[in-house]
């Protein structure tokens, strides 16, 4: 194999380890949560009903 094949090899290894690592840890996240939805979405629908609360007037 010729070095900038092996190098591309290594680089799309790493990029799929990286991505697995990050789905599983957003899996994890999911899974740990109450609400069953990610901390992000949590916190966005919190604002929501804010921004709906304060338009409702």
């Amino acid at each position: 194999m010729d070095p900038v094949s092996a190098i591309g090899l290594a680089g799309n290894i790493f990029q799929f380890i990286d991505f697995a690592a990050k789905l599983f840890s957003e899996a994890q996240n999911i899974y740990e949560s109450v609400t069953g939805l990610p901390d992000e979405h949590q916190e966005l629908k919190i604002i929501a009903h804010r921004l709906e609360s304060i338009t409702a007037v």
